[in-house]
């Protein structure tokens, strides 16, 4: 698998990709290098971004107010700590399975929040909850 991407002198992006599918687009580095690609083209305007090699798969909905991300660990095995980027929200709480909200760590840096989750299991998901910019 390869991938180029250019930026042209008026600011916009070819991007590329040549991949024998579905074989290869399933690894860990491509899934990264597609990850950086569409972060690129977006202009770092991704609204949930991560970067380790797990697979799980955000959904995101908004009311204007706040925004609901579900984190779905869409793999057999338990994802241990990672770290999401989210740049559609702030000030973050888990909504667990009774109703109720909890803390969860997390760090401003630049234009996003670094929300670091400990673990979801395999085929389990975690609901972040937190308010618009």
């Amino acid at each position: 698998c390869s991938a180029y991407v250019y930026r042209r002198k008026d600011g916009s992006v070819i991007a590329v990709d040549g991949c024998l599918m579905p074989k290869q687009i399933q690894t860990d580095n491509k899934k990264m290098q597609m990850t950086n690609v569409f972060d690129l083209i977006s202009n770092q305007r991704m609204p949930v971004v991560i970067h380790d090699s797990i697979k799980v798969v955000p959904l995101i909905t908004s009311d204007g107010e706040k925004v609901n991300i579900l984190l779905l660990n869409a793999h057999f095995d338990p994802t241990n700590q990672f770290e999401v980027k989210i740049r559609a929200g702030k000030d973050f709480k888990v909504l667990a399975d009774d109703g109720s909200f909890h803390p969860i760590q997390q760090r401003t840096a630049e234009n996003e929040t670094i929300v670091t989750v400990d673990n979801i299991g395999p085929w389990q998901y975690l609901i972040l909850i937190g308010k618009t910019e």
